[in-house]
């Protein structure tokens, strides 16, 4: 198990191991993001590992972006919305459960943010690169008086279905 955020238990793990690139014996002490990264969303994009996190990043943007080419070392990219850049629908405080996701040749990054009367609702921000720049879709994608959260996107391809799943 890979531990994000703060954490007062350190473990060393030994790193799965396929024996076909000579890196036998591997380890790492978590947790592998040493400062607080909730709710992260890890998706393989081109050559490397991408994760999101909840919160806003050292830069003051929303939605912090890591690459790793292990799971274990994280290099802070960016944020899904930098500084002055937060949806204008959202309150501009508060963001959740961010996931990044490859749907039909883009890169979506589905996520929680109250609107501007303070409902949970979700949103989607798109790319034509994992990394960015997001551009958000302008008004929420999923909003109820209950407020909606945790979003989630599941290809099905079986029935060559795609679906969007959140509580």
């Amino acid at each position: 198990m890979l531990l994000v955020g703060e954490a007062e238990i350190f473990e060393e793990v030994d790193v799965w191991d396929d024996g076909d690139d000579g890196d036998e014996g591997k380890s790492f002490c978590n947790p592998v993001v040493a400062q607080d990264a909730p709710d992260p969303g890890v998706t393989w994009a081109k050559d490397a590992w991408y994760m999101v996190t909840t919160g806003q990043g050292p830069d003051g943007g929303a939605f912090d972006i890591r690459r790793s080419p292990d799971l274990v070392s994280w290099q802070a990219i960016g944020s899904i919305f930098p500084p002055g850049s937060h949806p204008k629908w959202s309150n501009n405080t508060d963001y959740w459960a961010p996931e990044i996701h490859h749907v039909n040749g883009r890169f979506n990054a589905y996520f929680t943010a109250r609107n501007e009367k303070g409902v949970l609702s979700v949103g989607v921000a798109t790319s034509d690169k994992v990394e960015g720049p997001y551009v958000d879709a302008g008004q929420p994608l999923v909003t109820d008086p209950v407020g909606t959260m945790d979003a989630t996107f599941f290809r099905d391809e079986d029935l060559d279905a795609q679906y969007l799943i959140w509580k």
